[in-house]
């Protein structure tokens, strides 16, 4: 394989250090100090594989550099590097477009990580790509059906993807995969309900089934414990939101999907983690989850308590609006009648095969 061009904007220390890791591991470099030059460096060499820039540099100049990535490469993944007390932008530039990002000062491993995995997101998203155009051209003009069924394939292969996900759950621990069926019901029922359209929808619903699949990283020993974890048990447990979205953000048409099961255990007040997100900051998929999750947790018998009823719930769910549920989400999912969660709870226990993503 070749070597993979990586284009680094950023001052001359950190770039020089950069270089130097980034050659070691086989790529080929080219280094830059302000965002002016690497828009000129992306006029002139537009085939990077990746970009890495630090976060000053991406506003210097009055130059909105990963806005001009986005628009004018957007095949080109970007990490963004901040310094600690610039991490809530840095997560911005997420949101916004950018693959990742790293805090300084910068550590060789994971470093090397991060560039390998958003080097494989783009391969994967570009022979996702690919495979689009050949289909589309070998369906020919003249054969729309063909095109249709060819789609159709492809977003079955799409679902196939995620109910092997889902089963690689129920290796752990059966009762998870029913959780997941019910907590993805109650998000698209409350998705509707708030007005989401139904490709978001159906970007939450993949997030919501596949919102513990980190766990499968969480030691067994730590998963069916009896007794209360201890500091260090409890660290690695909640890691497995990270590695899910390690897992999941890999796969383009999961990337955002990954997001949700990233902040699935954030809370509306800040409290929450991994990353203790507050407000907005949230996604919004994420705080629909949230709510739905707890509603089934509620409704569900636990180890340590028996289940509650649908008003209990909604009064549970109601006192913690706004510490750890995003209230507006709240307030659609009080005004929504208790037939909507026990009409799908009984259905999904009729359901044999799983439940189907929209």
């Amino acid at each position: 394989m070749s070597a993979q061009r990586i284009l680094v904007i950023e001052e001359s220390t950190v770039a020089a250090a950069l270089t130097t890791a980034l050659t070691e591991a086989g790529h080929s470099v080219t280094a830059v100090a302000s965002a002016a030059k690497g828009v000129e460096a992306l006029a002139s060499t537009p085939e990077y594989d990746l970009l890495i820039a630090g976060l000053s540099m991406t506003q210097a100049d009055g130059v909105h550099l990963l806005d001009r990535c986005k628009q004018e490469h957007p095949d080109i993944p970007v990490i963004v590097l901040a310094a600690a007390k610039d991490a809530p932008q840095a997560l911005t530039a997420v949101r916004e477009g950018a693959y990742d990002f790293l805090v300084k000062p910068l550590d060789h491993d994971p470093l090397i990580l991060a560039v390998s995995r958003a080097l494989e997101h783009r391969r994967l998203k570009r022979e996702n790509q690919a495979y689009r155009v050949s289909a589309a051209q070998s369906s020919g003009a003249q054969d729309p059906e063909h095109l249709r069924q060819v789609m159709t394939n492809l977003q079955q292969s799409y679902d196939l993807t995620l109910e092997i996900a889902a089963d690689l759950q129920n290796l752990k621990d059966a009762e998870s995969v029913a959780h997941a069926k019910r907590v993805t019901a109650f998000t698209i029922a409350l998705s509707r309900a708030l007005g989401l359209s139904s490709e978001d929808i159906r970007v939450v619903a993949r997030g919501a089934m596949l919102h513990d699949i980190g766990m499968i990283a969480v030691p067994d020993a730590i998963i069916q414990k009896p007794s209360p974890l201890t500091a260090t048990e409890m660290r690695i447990l909640r890691e497995h939101s990270f590695q899910g979205y390690q897992v999941l953000k890999k796969i383009p048409f999961l990337s955002e999907a990954a997001e949700v099961v990233y902040a699935h255990e954030e809370r509306y007040d800040g409290t929450g983690f991994p990353r203790g997100l507050k407000g907005q900051a949230i996604p919004m998929g994420a705080r629909i989850f949230c709510v739905a999750h707890a509603l089934d947790a509620i409704l569900t018998d636990r180890p340590y308590r028996q289940a509650k009823s649908l008003p209990e719930a909604r009064v549970e769910i109601a006192q913690l609006a706004g510490k750890q549920f995003d209230p507006a989400v709240v307030r659609v999912f009080l005004d929504m009648p208790d037939r909507v969660w026990a009409n799908l709870r009984s259905e999904i226990e009729k359901q044999a095969q799983g439940l189907p993503i929209p």
